[in-house]
């Protein structure tokens, strides 16, 4: 009974402090967070004890869609639009080679992009995370593409390979050219990486890019401020850019105005999504 009491008084302190403190309301949310990872984590398991290790794109759409309704609720984002999802069929039914291209942020990329991406998609990823258990496992088994940065030769071949493959299996592949978190708390991007461009050139099929706006700005997310809040937030696909009749010399213009389009939409949502998620007080001035 007496820890019942306890336990009663602290969930009490912590729901008050929750609406009132905002360090606190961000460390309960990471902490949701966390544990939400570990139960999409616990999901691929199970994944990878049905499927017996033989590699399905489609193995990875149910917990990816499924998982990330379920985070998307509990993490604290009451809505999530996409603009211009027609873009992600661009013939109408998801039965096409694409390479979709997203800026990355932190590990909230993962929520937002994963709710909307198309059944018939695999990821291109960085060797180094065939290692993390459970989410190497993952990745194998759902037709992930692992690439060895430091084997500038291995990098290569595997664009080849990989280019081949989505074109036989008319997959989309998912990549973030950035190579790693930006964690910017401004709207930039860091440079892209060409691998990306390469395998849409090699291809031969559409890049469609996808803007997450940067969550300081929106004021949805800021580690250094260790501000969680939450709330609305709005994602736009750009309208596919066509790799028709490019070379590996063509690389370099496309990266740059694949980046620029990326650039002006990122700064143009960012100051959107601000907008639609100030308190009702200062909307009203």
């Amino acid at each position: 009974m007496c820890c019942l009491l306890i336990l009663s008084a602290i969930t009490a302190i912590l729901t008050v402090a929750y609406f009132y403190v905002p360090i606190v309301k961000y460390y309960i949310k990471c902490g949701a967070f966390i544990f939400n990872y570990l139960f999409v984590c616990f999901g691929a398991f199970i994944i990878i004890l049905v499927s017996k290790f033989t590699s399905n794109p489609q193995d990875g759409s149910v917990i990816r869609t499924v998982f990330s309704k379920y985070w998307q609720r509990v993490s604290g984002f009451e809505d999530i639009e996409i603009d211009g999802k027609e873009y992600l069929e661009v013939d109408g039914k998801g039965s096409r080679p694409c390479v979709f291209m997203y800026n990355h942020q932190s590990s909230l990329d993962m929520l937002m992009i994963c709710s909307f991406f198309p059944k018939k998609s695999i990821i291109l990823c960085k060797k180094s995370l065939k290692k993390y258990p459970i989410l190497g496992q993952y990745l194998t088994i759902t037709g992930s593409y692992f690439i060895d940065r430091k084997n500038s030769s291995s990098a290569i071949e595997t664009m080849k390979e990989a280019a081949q493959y989505i074109k036989k299996n008319k997959l989309s592949v998912n990549i973030a050219p950035e190579g790693t978190r930006s964690n910017f708390k401004t709207p930039e991007l860091l440079p892209f990486k060409k691998g990306g461009f390469h395998l849409a050139v090699q291809a031969q099929c559409p890049i469609v890019p996808i803007v997450i706006p940067n969550y300081p700005t929106a004021g949805v997310y800021d580690s250094s401020k260790r501000s969680y809040d939450g709330g609305k937030l709005k994602i736009k696909v750009l309208p596919p850019v066509p790799t028709e009749g490019l070379t590996s010399e063509d690389v370099n213009s496309l990266l740059e105005k694949v980046r620029n389009q990326m650039l002006e939409t990122l700064k143009e949502l960012s100051e959107e999504n601000r907008l639609m998620n100030l308190p009702k007080s200062e909307k009203s001035e």
